[in-house]
């Protein structure tokens, strides 16, 4: 699964999550959005997750860098992970270190929350 990208900057400061034509967006084109953590909030979860953070420095950026995979499971508090861009992709998945789905793995998300800091890259 994965996120809509989350972006940052824009002339109106608007607050949208959305493809190109609506974006979540924070401070002028040259913020950067740097997250240190998530704090998983699930309703229930079974198993084991990954959750990757995909990142651009422009929109016009031919690929994303991808910081993590970070595994968890229900009783990780928080994923350490450090990711900076202007626009960032969040992606769960339960895939095992062989690539094959891990069996078993379900979950209902509920807020998810975490630490970033806008800050800027100049």
């Amino acid at each position: 699964m994965r996120s809509l990208d989350i972006t940052i900057g824009g002339a109106k400061s608007e607050f949208t999550m959305g493809g190109s034509d609506a974006r979540f967006a924070i401070g002028g084109s040259d913020a950067h959005l740097l997250v240190r953590s998530l704090l998983p909030d699930w309703k229930y979860f079974a198993g084991q997750m990954n959750v990757t953070l995909l990142s651009k420095d422009r929109p016009q950026d031919a690929a994303y860098v991808s910081s993590g995979s970070v595994t968890f499971d229900q009783s990780t508090d928080q994923i350490d992970i450090d990711a900076h861009g202007s626009q960032i992709v969040m992606q769960f998945d339960n895939l095992t270190n062989s690539g094959a789905p891990s069996l078993g793995c379900k979950f209902r998300m509920g807020i998810l929350q975490g630490l970033a800091t806008p800050y800027s890259k100049r």
